[in-house]
């Protein structure tokens, strides 16, 4: 066997193991992947927040630069 050969080899066995250590972790959270998307009402409430505060700012901008008297 050469060297890149060997190489190839261990990173498909780990590769193997990496799988099956996420499929056993995803198992053992009785439903992880559900558990990701779940969604926490405080960030939403906080990004709901910041996205208020971003759309005020943008629309403050947006009437100053339209009562700056247009330059022609």
């Amino acid at each position: 066997m050469s060297l890149e050969s060997i190489i190839i080899n261990k990173l498909k066995i780990m590769t193997k193991l990496s799988n099956k250590t996420s499929e056993a972790t995803a198992e053992t959270k009785n439903g992880a992947v559900v558990e990701r998307v779940k969604r926490r009402p405080w960030r939403d409430k906080v990004r709901k927040k910041a996205r208020k505060e971003a759309l005020k700012a943008s629309r403050e901008k947006l009437k100053a630069t339209n009562e700056l008297p247009q330059q022609t």
